[in-house]
C-alpha cells in the first residue's frame, strides 16, 4: 500500500514528504551504502527506478519508486514514492497468493511472495 511520497535534494536529503508521519525528514542517502547506490541510479537514471525490497523506517517490508527531476539537464532531485506491503499483499493486488516482481531493465527479482526479504 502506498505509504509517503517524498522529496528528496540534488544532495541526497529527504526534505519534503507526505504524509508527514511517513517522512524521514532530514534523512541522508548517503549514510547507507544500499541507499546512496539506489540514489545515484536514480540520479543517472531516464525513468522510474524500482529498488529492492528494504526494511522500512515504520518496520515493515517494502520498495521505493524514484524518479530524476530535471531543468533544463540540471539533476534537481529525486521523487520518491514508498510503498509498503504487507505478508499478504498478493491476493489484494494481484488475486494470487504468489508472485514475484522483476525489475524489466535488468531482469532482477525486486520482490518474491515466497521470499519477501530478498
Amino acid at each position: 500500500c502506498f505509504l509517503s511520497i517524498e522529496w528528496v535534494n540534488e544532495k541526497g536529503y529527504v526534505v519534503e514528504g507526505f504524509p508527514p508521519e511517513h517522512t524521514p525528514y532530514g534523512f541522508f542517502f548517503g549514510g547507507n551504502k544500499s541507499a546512496w547506490n539506489y540514489f545515484l541510479k536514480v540520479k543517472k537514471a531516464k525513468k522510474v527506478v524500482i529498488s529492492k525490497s528494504v526494511r522500512l523506517f515504520e518496520g515493515r517490508l517494502g520498495l521505493s519508486l524514484g524518479y530524476p527531476v530535471r531543468s533544463k539537464g540540471k539533476f534537481m532531485g529525486i521523487i520518491v514514492m514508498i510503498l509498503s506491503y504487507e505478508k499478504h499483499i498478493s491476493p489484494r493486488i494481484f488475486g494470487k497468493d504468489r508472485f514475484i516482481l522483476i525489475d524489466a531493465d535488468n531482469g532482477k527479482i525486486v520482490y518474491s511472495s515466497e521470499f519477501p526479504e530478498i
